[in-house]
């Protein structure tokens, strides 16, 4: 059983007697203190019930004409939302019925990226992959093995251009220190042709909400920071409109004043989709000990950090923005 407190939250039923089925159900839980077992008799209280049973898998062969993969990575969290692009529903109803045909899924076809279906997809992964590589994270390299398709290896000689060669972009990155008002402080860098060429420090989120998710579990009016994941900078906007460019000494009023003079939206790109919104780079305008941080845009820390941003958006008009919180769900650039 799975308690907080005093409520019990999951009932686990193992009929199971892999190793690593039991292995791959405790992992589940990273912050559990310890585990109780039930004594024989013992009434089953109500909650959610979770049967892991045994799996007969079987030998995989491979598929002509398999399906497609449209979205570049498929974690837990993902799915059974209103608003989820058909193609994620998509992906996820084949991989569950792929799994399911292979012995590892025993649940219901739903296009929801829950906790079977991450179990079924981290026995897969470790059968055919080892347990090192038992993530959950269903990427190309998974899709294709659950067809039989194996990916040649690429080779790289000694003649070969880098693969971010010419890259220009932006990556936002976690640090362990804190600022004068209690936020971590992250740090945004800009790499032009592939290489670092400044970086500054940034906020985002507010204090006591600076909980790191990933684009699925991330939730709207949450005041966490953004979400882990590949976004696109989109054109700058400033207070007044495109003749007040430059002009550091406008204010926006809609949606909020602590905005400043000058923001510049983001748009959510991938892995999968996110229910987070109006994301953009703005000062830190309301920036004062009551209300430190933002309510998950990244904020700047004064106008000079903003002119530096701006230099680095018109050098080389840098389109992608990779946020990483070592997750493990953010795209390599």
């Amino acid at each position: 059983m799975a308690r907080k407190g005093s409520d019990v939250v999951e009932i686990l039923t193992i009929e199971s007697p892999e190793k690593e089925d039991l292995i791959t159900v405790l992992r589940q839980y990273p912050n559990a203190k310890n585990f109780l077992l039930a004594p024989p008799g013992k009434a089953v209280p109500s909650g959610e019930r979770l049967l892991i049973q045994k799996r007969a898998t079987a030998t995989i062969t491979k598929v002509d004409g398999p399906p497609t993969l449209d979205n570049p990575l498929l974690i837990i969290g993902m799915g059974a939302e209103d608003d989820t692009p058909p193609s994620l529903n998509q992906d996820i109803e084949e991989l569950q019925t792929r799994l399911k045909a292979l012995g590892y899924y025993q649940g219901e076809i739903d296009a929801n990226f829950g906790f079977n279906t991450d179990l079924a997809v981290k026995a897969f992964q470790a059968k055919e992959f080892g347990e090192s590589e038992a993530d959950g994270k269903v990427g190309r390299k998974t899709w294709d093995k659950l067809w039989g398709k194996d990916r040649p290896e690429t080779t790289i000689t000694a003649s070969s251009s880098p693969a971010i060669r010419g890259k220009n972009y932006l990556k936002l990155n976690k640090t362990s220190k804190k600022d004068e008002f209690g936020c971590f402080v992250l740090k945004m860098e800009y790499f032009k042709d592939g290489n670092l060429k400044d970086s500054m420090s940034v906020c985002s989120g507010t204090r006591g909400a600076q909980f790191f998710k990933t684009g699925p579990n991330s939730v709207p009016k949450s005041f966490q920071p953004l979400p882990e994941g590949k976004w696109r900078i989109e054109n700058i906007k400033w207070a007044g409109g495109p003749q007040h460019k430059d002009d550091y000494s406008g204010k926006f009023v809609f949606p909020d004043p602590g905005v400043g003079p000058v923001s510049t939206p983001l748009t959510y790109v991938s892995p999968g989709f996110t229910r987070r919104s109006a994301i953009e780079i703005h000062i830190d305008w309301n920036r004062r000990p009551k209300s430190p941080g933002t309510a998950g845009c990244v904020g700047l820390y004064n106008i000079a950090d903003y002119q530096r941003f701006v230099r680095w958006l018109r050098e080389t008009d840098p389109r992608d923005f990779y946020v990483d919180w070592g997750l493990g769900t953010c795209p390599k650039p």
